[in-house]
């Protein structure tokens, strides 16, 4: 079955999860005591928690990777650059030869 621009391919959209162990956790009325212990974690010094505490308040912290690379410059030598230019004046004249045709 083929879907006309616009129309949607689920219109009752993403059934209902039931009785998910989340579902059940939020209905529990749970959340106030689990801050709580929370709170009470990261003020003991619990480094665990504080990092829990600041990923579910703020979000995760984004990953920075620095990449340096040095490479020396090797400079070309005359038979290279020759090479090179000949290798072009070669192309130059088969792209001008087919240009003419």
């Amino acid at each position: 079955m083929t879907w006309k621009p616009g129309e949607s391919g689920n219109p009752h959209g993403r059934p209902k999860l039931g009785n998910s162990v989340s579902e059940k956790l939020r209905q529990d009325g749970f959340e106030d005591e689990a801050i709580a212990i929370l709170k009470a974690r990261v003020r003991a010094g619990d480094l665990k928690a504080l990092e829990m505490w600041f990923e579910r308040a703020f979000g995760k912290a984004l990953d920075r990777i620095e990449i340096h690379h040095e490479e020396e410059e090797e400079e070309a030598t005359t038979e290279q650059l020759e090479t090179l230019l000949a290798l072009r004046k070669e192309l130059d004249e088969k792209l001008a030869g087919s240009k003419q045709d």
